[in-house]
């Protein structure tokens, strides 16, 4: 059981969707905070930040859902320390888990 004053591991997950080419520039859409440890199953999201006004309104959902599905799922399969970039089509999700 975790006792108050234990610290708990947070992971910063970055999402930066944008065309792949040398000529793009980054595009932050989102920016999620979780809670990771051998004592959680699944990464649980404690803060996510959007900017997703460059889409239509019917996507934004989505989108925000797909954002959410990335961070749980790529802190999932990143080990403690390590940090990664992960291209997937057209989106680049940058992982840090400490």
């Amino acid at each position: 059981t975790r006792r108050p004053n234990d610290p708990i591991n947070i992971t910063p997950v970055l999402v930066d969707l944008r065309p792949i080419n040398a000529e793009s520039k980054m595009k932050v859409v989102g920016l999620t905070i979780l809670r990771t440890g051998p004592d959680v199953a699944e990464p649980i999201p404690l803060v996510m930040a959007c900017e997703l006004s460059s889409y239509g309104f019917f996507q934004r959902s989505g989108v925000k859902e797909m954002l959410t599905f990335f961070a749980k799922t790529f802190t999932k399969r990143t080990e403690p320390g390590q940090r990664q970039s992960i291209t997937h089509e057209s989106h680049v999700v940058h992982c840090y888990v400490r």
